[in-house]
């Protein structure tokens, strides 16, 4: 899944790396910007409705590769959310971390990223596993400006290192405290949707695991206050998905040693056909599971990222039929339950339908499965809001307690 994601990213990187630098809001974005904001205040009068535990925020996936789009992602995302994701999909800069030396594309794509969110705290979300998650992670590399392709093929050492090797745990700490200084993250993700890797190699999940205990041992040293965690793939956790069907007892108790070298228990899902075998809509005992984790671990729960669709898609071939009115649902249904539940955050993982990039991408299998993904914003293509919205920024209306 996150495969699809990184090919439609290399695709726009060049767009997104430069956003803001010089760039001023164009007249349209900013009347777009004042319509926002006052929908975001006709809801309901905050003294008026119940409290929420949790922040609210979404990461910055731009809908189309122009410049102008992505300063409006940005500003939309600002009006909608009330705490900022970085979202980190391409690979690591192994060679350069190494030596604790600078990646300066890396530096420059996350410092103008921050300058995007002035003053709001942030979920921070890397990796050390590549987007199959099937082994190490790629080498982002620090080509210079205007090059579109971010990562590339692993070079000796790094093509056999083990991901507890000691350079890949020495390289892995010295990028995720450089992501550290320049974010200042109220909570920190050391991997996403890291249990995928147990589908494929336990020994390599074993070797994962350590390199995790590694990195989260020497972060608390270092900021003791500061929760580190990893994201868990709900839907293969709880072996909805055919590839993990076979993994229950294997995934749940992986997952439990994992956690106990968590602060928290941060989780994607995406609780739809066809990324959830034969769902069409998540049950409303969906997150018991997690919630009995949770509470035999003494840790809250998160949601690092989800989505749910709005519009019909046909992905490799079979048909799949969604609305407005049941993404609304859903978005209501994830609300209450991160309220009953008290999770400590909800991100989406986009704010705007990407149909009009997913379209450009040459045909073929990656394009078909991304259409699953097209149409999980609150707002579409053409820059209408949806019913969703309206649900979304009633529960952001609610004072934070």
């Amino acid at each position: 899944m996150k495969k699809v994601v990184l090919i439609i990213l290399a695709i726009v990187m060049p767009y997104y790396a430069f956003a803001g630098f010089g760039l001023g809001l164009t007249g349209a974005v900013k009347n777009k910007v004042k319509e926002v904001e006052a929908k975001k205040t006709e809801i309901a009068p905050v003294s008026t409705l119940p409290s929420r535990p949790y922040y609210m925020g979404v990461s910055n996936f731009p809908p189309e590769a122009v410049f102008a789009t992505i300063d409006e992602m940005y500003t939309f995302n600002n009006a909608t959310t009330d705490i900022a994701a970085a979202h980190q999909l391409p690979g690591v800069p192994w060679v350069k971390m190494l030596t604790n030396a600078t990646c300066n594309k890396l530096q420059d794509e996350w410092n103008t990223l921050k300058s995007k969110f002035p003053g709001r705290p942030w979920v921070v979300s890397l990796n050390a596993l590549n987007s199959v998650r099937d082994g190490l992670a790629l080498n982002y590399e620090d080509y210079g400006e205007g090059t579109e392709n971010d990562s590339g093929p692993l070079s000796p050492p790094w093509d056999t290192a083990t991901l507890n090797s000691s350079i890949v745990k020495q390289a892995y700490l010295n990028y995720v405290k450089k992501a550290i200084v320049t974010f200042d993250p109220m909570y920190l993700n050391i991997g996403i949707e890291v249990n995928e890797l147990i589908m494929y190699d336990i020994n390599k999940w074993n070797a994962y695991l350590e390199l995790h205990q590694y990195i989260y041992g020497e972060i608390k040293a270092l900021y003791p206050n500061l929760p580190v965690s990893a994201t868990v793939q709900y839907n293969k956790y709880r072996a909805l998905t055919p590839d993990s069907a076979s993994l229950g007892p294997t995934m749940v108790t992986a997952v439990s040693k994992l956690v106990d070298s968590c602060d928290n228990i941060p989780i994607s899902t995406y609780p739809y056909a066809p990324w959830a075998t034969g769902m069409t809509t998540a049950p409303d005992d969906f997150f018991d599971a997690l919630a009995n984790l949770a509470s035999q671990k003494g840790k809250r729960i998160a949601i690092g990222e989800n989505g749910y669709p709005s519009h019909d898609f046909t992905c490799v071939g079979t048909p799949y039929s969604y609305n407005e009115t049941q993404q609304a649902a859903y978005t209501e249904w994830l609300l209450n339950k991160a309220r009953t539940h008290n999770f400590l955050y909800v991100l989406n993982f986009i704010s705007t339908d990407i149909d009009i990039i997913i379209m450009t991408l040459p045909e073929g299998l990656n394009k078909e499965a991304a259409k699953a993904w097209m149409y999980l914003g609150y707002k579409d293509s053409n820059r209408a809001l949806k019913k969703s919205y309206t649900t979304w920024m009633k529960y952001l209306n609610m004072p934070k307690k």
